[in-house]
Order: structure tokens, then C-alpha cells, then sequence
């Protein structure tokens, strides 16, 4: 479990630093490490766990997405309402319903309203 939070802090950081157009070279340094494993953890967090994933489906199914997908893009957002910020949220919003979630279930995992969900799918449209 270490090692997703570890992940998660890395892409925070990433996003962090493509959003002031700082270099990946100072992030490599930050956490001592190389450059594939970089975008491992970057595309673990933006894809998912794909083989947590896929020995989890046995059970609950939303809640294997939530886990394995969609939860480590979330929390790694800033916490601001930036444009980059608002786009991500509209992007997983868009894949949580496009992978079958109801609106109540996206609205509780992402902490948000259920009209906040309804717009950003409006918007969508």
C-alpha cells in the first residue's frame, strides 16, 4: 500500500509541476528515482491498477473501479479550482458514468453534490 501512496504523491507532484511548466528532471531528483519508474507510477495512477484490478472483479464491481481506478487520480488532484483541476474532475466524472456508475454512487465517492455531478455530465453533452 505503500507503494500506490508513494504513486499518488508522485503524480501529484507531476501534476504540480506540468501545470507551472517546471521539468521532469527536478522530479526524478525529488524522489530518487528513474525515469521509467516515473512514468510507471504516472500511468499506474492515470489507467489504474490494472492487475489489482483484474483479481478484485471477482467481488464488487464498482467498487473494484473505484479502487483500482479512480481513486488515486482523485485524490491526487490539487485541492484549488484551477481549469487543469475542474477538467480532471469533468474527465473522471465522464469515465466513472461511462463505466456504468450511478450518479448517487459518483456524487458519494467523488464527495460532491448530485446536481455538481449532473452538471459537469451536462456539460459533456
Amino acid at each position: 500500500m505503500t507503494e500506490k501512496i508513494n504513486h499518488i504523491k508522485i503524480y501529484q507532484r507531476f501534476l504540480e509541476i506540468k501545470a507551472n511548466g517546471g521539468r521532469v528532471g527536478d522530479l526524478l531528483k525529488e524522489f530518487s528515482i528513474s525515469r521509467g519508474t516515473l512514468y510507471n507510477a504516472i500511468r499506474n495512477v492515470q489507467n489504474g491498477d490494472t492487475a489489482g484490478l483484474r483479481r478484485c472483479l471477482s467481488g464488487s464491481r464498482l467498487e473494484c473501479l473505484w479502487g483500482y481506478k479512480y481513486k488515486a487520480r482523485f485524490l491526487s488532484l490539487p485541492k484549488n479550482r484551477s481549469a487543469e483541476t475542474v477538467a480532471e474532475l469533468q474527465k473522471i466524472i465522464w469515465e466513472m458514468k461511462a463505466d456504468d456508475f450511478p450518479i448517487y454512487v459518483i456524487a458519494e465517492k467523488l464527495c460532491k453534490e448530485r446536481s455538481t455531478i449532473l452538471h459537469h455530465l451536462a456539460k459533456r453533452k
